[in-house]
């Protein structure tokens, strides 16, 4: 109870029921850390990419943005960040100046490596940025770049990767920020793949009020899909789930494309998560160009409040992509309590009321001003 004013306030705080969680925009930007296991080595930094406009007119320029994020939970020098453009997309030398962010900067203008011969070249291109001094990008931050490129005029679709080093290959990003030019979707030449995970549905079974934070018990089904974007079949060989901690494999949802049971599911103790694997080597599994595949299964998860991803590598026979293909950390379940607060005085009237969402134990709220 506080005094306000010369009446008695009363702060009351209510638990409410946890709600189960909604669709959410999941960009990693915040601190997300790899697993500690071998099979995810050297991915310490991901390198994305995206495109201002997916289906320009040809000829025109489109801007072209990389990100660079640290998934260690230690720092890392970031040294340089390689670009591949598509043949048939050439480097804007005559574009806005490409342009740098680091962590808690302003933006600055960057030159890349060999400039010069840049220029006008229409015939595929890997383009060099060395980044000045190094810099060391704590856990969860982010280096962005811009710069722009000139699209052809023929029809197609021109799909582009980006990496960074130290990891270079382990990290790169494969076929993304696909431009089409034309009024017909494309494929991407030679091997390309997006390996994806969702969760489809949620539900809470119990809540355990015994325990703070509470614990809760819900059951929650999730699909894997597989879209081979390129213009050669793929054939996959492996595919490795490794479910967020409080999660346990429940049973195969018949209703995707892929039904094999798993090959093995284990505990990886260093990381108290289990991991799923199916192999597919009696036959592979063919995915056609062009096509998809799922997996869908169940799972049964008890949880308290915090964030929960899955990651998933996806390993297509043939030695065909650099390395096994990374979802990096994804599916992403938010679990909160929610608490209903009121203030009110002597005579029950209610002053104010806030509902609070706690997420983690980082902080608590010590003042609240009555006006």
């Amino acid at each position: 109870m506080n005094i306000h004013r010369g009446r008695n306030i009363t702060i009351t705080a209510v638990q409410a029921p946890v709600q189960p969680p909604g669709d959410v925009d999941d960009d990693l930007d915040s601190p997300t850390v790899i697993p500690a296991l071998a099979a995810y080595n050297k991915r310490e930094l991901q390198a994305s990419k995206t495109v201002s406009d997916p289906i320009p007119t040809g000829g025109d320029s489109v801007t072209y943005t990389i990100k660079i994020t640290n998934h260690d939970d230690k720092k890392n020098s970031l040294k340089k960040i390689t670009d591949t453009l598509h043949a048939g997309l050439s480097y804007d030398c005559n574009g806005p100046a490409d342009q740098l962010t680091l962590p808690g900067a302003e933006p600055v203008d960057i030159v890349p490596d060999d400039d010069d011969e840049l220029c006008g070249d229409y015939g595929g291109v890997d383009i060099e940025w060395g980044i000045p001094g190094d810099p060391d990008l704590l856990a969860g931050e982010v280096v962005t770049l811009t710069f722009t490129a000139v699209t052809s005029t023929n029809f197609g679709t021109y799909c582009n990767g980006v990496e960074a080093t130290p990891d270079g290959f382990d990290n790169r990003s494969g076929a993304t920020a696909l431009v089409q030019i034309g009024p017909i979707d494309g494929l991407c030449p030679d091997e390309a793949a997006v390996v994806t995970k969702t969760w489809t549905s949620v539900t809470l079974t119990a809540t355990d009020t015994s325990v703070s934070p509470r614990a809760y018990t819900f059951d929650i089904d999730f699909e894997i899909k597989l879209d081979n974007i390129g213009t050669e079949d793929l054939d996959l060989k492996e595919l490795i789930d490794l479910l967020p901690t409080g999660f346990t494999f429940g049973t195969m949802d018949f209703s995707g494309d892929i039904t094999d049971a798993p090959w093995k599911v284990q505990t990886q103790n260093s990381v108290s998560r289990d991991e799923v694997t199916w192999r597919f080597q009696s036959p592979n599994i063919v995915i056609p160009s062009g096509t998809s595949q799922t997996i869908r299964f169940s799972t049964t998860a008890n949880l308290t409040r915090g964030d929960y991803r899955s990651d998933v590598l996806a390993d297509f026979a043939g030695g065909v992509l650099p390395r096994n293909k990374y979802t990096w950390p994804t599916a992403l379940i938010e679990v909160r309590d929610i608490f209903n607060v009121s203030a009110s005085d002597d005579g029950g009237d209610q002053l104010s009321g806030l509902q609070l969402v706690v997420s983690d134990d980082a902080g608590e709220i010590n003042t609240w001003t009555l006006d």
